[in-house]
């Protein structure tokens, strides 16, 4: 799949990490649209979903780690 928008998310303070994404034409239109009904930021809005997305991701992840420690979970 082609990618050929490039979008970069600057840090909103000093912990944060810049980061560049690499768009399809659809995706950069996607959030485009939204960006606008949402009337804010492209990169804003983006760094915001980005955000959801890795902490979403995380949580069954610790989730999982931390009921297996505790011996909650185990089959028999």
């Amino acid at each position: 799949m082609q990618r050929s928008s490039l979008l970069s998310i600057t840090p909103e303070d000093k912990r944060s990490v810049p980061v560049t994404l690499t768009l399809t034409p659809q995706e950069n239109e996607m959030l485009n649209k939204y960006s606008e009904s949402l009337d804010s930021d492209k990169s804003y809005v983006a760094g915001k979903i980005l955000h959801a997305f890795i902490a979403q991701a995380m949580k069954p992840v610790a989730t999982a780690r931390k009921a297996r420690k505790n011996g909650v979970g185990k089959t028999s």
